[in-house]
């Protein structure tokens, strides 16, 4: 074989080699890609809405023609779920509901295994029904804590804390100074209850302390160049492992919420570095995926604000999807009566905050009935009404916008994650 010969037959295997190790590599890709998945849900706690009726929390995966799969029902509508909690560093998805009195039932999807279905339930002493918090605790062990009391006479109200560890399906006891460990993601997005928050912290020598009678002290630091007081009560909004968020809970000073700026706190707890944020509104609606921070610019008083409440009727589209589904499986409380419920307004401006990265930009719907979904490897998925969408993160703004599903069962979806 001569020279040429032994060259043309060494560039024709080459580009077989790199034929089929492409061909093998997009084969191992498809086995190893996450898929988008979508869940759906309105929890209440009792008496939040003005109705005796409940609705279902469903898992959806986005198909590649652009379609809503109808995985399995995480629970059913006669379950009525209390919160959806999405636990992006862990991996989790934590949605809880009251199976039974002296029972809470808690649903856990792992974003690895979304279609595993995995439950447990809890048992609580049987007058023990009132329960005011549950929290996701996390120090060496992934822990669920819930805050329970019950009425001891007609005047005295008898707290306690009851603890079960999700690794080893197990009661396990909790002490308060175990509040401290409490992680919060924040608001939920769409206006719907079951948020994830802290509240009743207050400042002892500039220090956090949790319960103004227990005084249990929390062990993380406040900003240095902002001073405090006793008489401050704080809540933390967001509590992750690269990130903690709080505000102070102030009385509106103005009767004019268009005019209202609010201050909240975002440390980097990696860097152990504070900034502070200024938006409008007077209700701080935060929620964090990964290193970003987004802010709802949220208004109070739903009904006396007459140009907020015309702006909700203006800009929301006249359509039959923002109303109850004809099916148990579609049913979701309209946003107008979300947003009656917890007596605020929206103006669809959504602020995203990464501290780390100094990037501060803002989406404008002009629709109040929108909310960010998910950030992650610089794009954002958001909702707009019945359409998500998904966008680049190109520096202060976004680009590349496109639409990735439109449908009757998008208004009632409030958390996406990629998972297998």
């Amino acid at each position: 074989m001569n020279k040429k010969n032994i060259q043309l037959v060494c560039i024709v295997m080459v580009l077989m080699s790199i034929f089929f190790s492409e061909i093998t590599y997009g084969d191992n890709l498809s086995e190893e890609t996450e898929s988008l998945f979508l869940v759906s849900g309105s929890p209440m706690k009792e008496g939040f809405y003005p109705f005796e009726i409940k609705f279902p929390v469903v898992l959806y995966s986005l198909t590649n023609q652009q379609d809503l799969k109808r995985e399995r029902v995480i629970t059913t509508w006669r379950q009525s779920a209390i919160f959806v909690r999405p636990y992006y560093d862990e991996g989790l998805l934590l949605v809880g509901s009251e199976s039974q009195p002296g029972y809470f039932q808690i649903d856990v999807v792992d974003f690895q295994n979304a279609q595993n279905e995995k439950s447990f339930e809890v048992e609580f002493c049987q007058d023990c029904n009132n329960i005011k918090e549950y929290f996701f605790v996390k120090n060496k062990q992934k822990n669920v804590m819930f805050q329970t009391g019950r009425m001891v006479g007609k005047q005295s109200f008898e707290q306690h804390l009851t603890g079960f560890n999700l690794t080893k399906n197990e009661k396990i006891e909790l002490n308060w100074s175990d509040i401290q460990y409490v992680r919060s993601y924040g608001s939920s997005g769409g206006n719907i209850d079951g948020g994830d928050w802290l509240d009743g912290i207050y400042v002892l020598e500039n220090k956090p302390i949790y319960s103004a009678q227990q005084k249990i002290p929390l062990n993380w630091s406040l900003p240095n160049n902002v001073t405090f007081t006793n008489n401050d009560r704080l809540f933390q909004s967001v509590n992750t492992d690269s990130l903690r968020v709080f505000g102070v809970v102030k009385p509106r000073k103005t009767n004019d919420s268009k005019q209202s700026k609010l201050t909240y706190f975002v440390q980097d707890k990696v860097n152990k570095i504070w900034h502070s944020e200024t938006i409008k509104g007077d209700r701080l609606r935060v929620r964090a995926f990964g290193d970003w921070i987004v802010a709802e610019e949220t208004y109070s008083k739903f009904k006396d604000n007459e140009k907020y409440n015309q702006l909700i009727q203006d800009n929301l589209k006249a359509s039959s999807n923002r109303v109850f589904g004809k099916t148990r499986f579609e049913a979701y409380p309209p946003y107008l009566m979300r947003t009656k419920s917890l007596n605020i307004n929206q103006t669809g401006v959504m602020h995203l905050t990464n501290v780390k990265k100094n990037i501060r930009l803002q989406i404008k719907t002009s629709d109040p009935d929108s909310e960010v979904l998910l950030v992650k490897d610089g794009k954002v998925i958001y909702r707009v009404g019945d359409e998500i969408m998904q966008a680049d993160i190109s520096g202060n703004s976004i680009k590349n916008t496109k639409l990735l599903i439109k449908d009757n069962i998008v208004p009632s979806i409030h958390w996406v994650f990629y998972g297998k």
